[in-house]
Parts: structure tokens; sequence; C-alpha cells
């Protein structure tokens, strides 16, 4: 489901270049990676025990990311301008100890999903020729597969949630219509859960919730299309 996720992306920025063109637009499209620093904060009650399972732990995984976009969507200035932008991000499974949890066990999620990103572009000719500077952040959702266990109890669940971005970062020309991208920014994965189970066919033991955030560091390679059109 991911690779149609990522070719939609890319047909979009494609499909939308020969319009974008006649307007001054400028259609791209790139690959990318991300080192996230990630922070969940577990909630549910294990009823087996009984005892809760609200706990904090962080994780840091790897990502990758695709984006198709649409920059100098609208001047308003010499130098700054509005950027759209579809992104694709795929991280790697994040792993989390829950202290109701006996060690080794985890709560691991693992998820895909996008966002629609709006940022504000602005030119620093100062600092070098095709340098620049954006903000911006975005909106989306991710689909999660959660699965929990402590030996005795677990579940797994595969659900949708809601997810934003808030961010900047810093772009620079490199060779003719490809640029690097790097970026900061904060993301809010949002809320999800699975009900618990006695393992080997027992009866309900509660449930189990996790929200995700953290901080996503990207490094992204980028072309665009108008000189090729």
């Amino acid at each position: 489901m991911h690779k149609l996720a990522l070719a939609a992306a890319l047909a979009a920025g494609s499909l939308a270049a020969t319009s974008a063109q006649a307007q001054g637009m400028s259609p791209y499209a790139g690959l990318g990676i991300s080192y996230q620093i990630l922070e969940a904060d577990s909630g549910g009650v294990n009823t087996a025990g009984p005892f809760s399972n609200a706990d904090t732990d962080n994780d840091q995984v790897f990502g990758f990311r695709a984006v198709a976009g649409l920059a100098n969507m609208a001047r308003l200035g010499e130098r700054v301008s509005l950027r759209g932008e579809l992104e694709f991000l795929m991280p790697e499974k994040a792993s989390y100890e829950t202290f109701s949890l006996a060690w080794p066990y985890y709560a691991n999620d693992e998820m895909y999903g996008g966002f629609v990103n709006l940022y504000l572009d602005i030119a620093v000719p100062e600092i070098s020729a095709g340098t620049g500077v954006f903000v911006g952040g975005g909106f989306g959702g991710f689909r999660h597969d959660l699965s929990v266990t402590d030996g005795v109890v677990g579940g797994q669940n595969k659900s949708s949630a809601y997810a934003w971005n808030l961010g900047g970062g810093v772009k620079q020309r490199i060779l003719d219509n490809v640029d690097l991208t790097g970026s900061v920014r904060y993301i809010d994965y949002g809320k999800v859960g699975a009900n618990l189970f006695i393992l080997g066919g027992g009866p309900a033991a509660g449930s189990y919730d996790l929200d995700q955030s953290g901080i996503d560091i990207g490094l992204t390679l980028t072309m665009s299309f108008d000189g090729l059109l």
C-alpha cells in the first residue's frame, strides 16, 4: 500500500506540471531520509494484574520519505513565496518499554502515512546563490500496526490516526534543477490503542494506548521539472 501512496504522490506532482509552468510555478519531486527522536506516553489498564499501563519511553528510528509539490505557488514579495507539498513518510518500527510489561517485552508500532504541507520559502542570496530558508507545517494521517505483549497478556490492532507537523529548514541548489534540503520539525502522530487478551485464547484483559510524538531531522534531495518539460 505504501508503494501506491508513493506513486500517487509522484503522479500528483507530474500531472500538475503543465498548468503550473504556465503560471510560473515550479513542480518538483524528491526522496529523502529522516532520523526521528520519538517519545511515547502509554496508557490503559491490564486487568489481569490488575495494574495501569501508564508510562513514558523513548526510541530513535530512521525513516524514508518521498515528496512531490509545487514551489512558487504564490509570490508574497521579492524573496518570499508559498510552496505546497505532498509527503509520504514511513519510519522504522518503534519499540517502547512499559514498566507494567516484563522485560524484554515491548509495545511495537509500525506505521506509514503522509502529510499535506504548506511552506513559506524565503530566498537568502546573501549566504550563497540558490540558498533559502523555509518554515511551515502540515496535516495528514498514518496507518498503525500496534502490537504489545508481556508473556501473559497481549494485543494487536491496525488503525489510523490523524497527525500534524511544524518546523523549518534550509534549502540549497546544488545542481541545475536539483536542491538539497535539510529540515527539523516536530511531529505528532496521534494516539492509537489495542485491546488486551490473555494469551492462548483467554478472556479480555484490558487495553493499551500509545500516544507518539517527537523530533524529525530530515535530509531530502529534490528535482524540479520546470526546465525539463
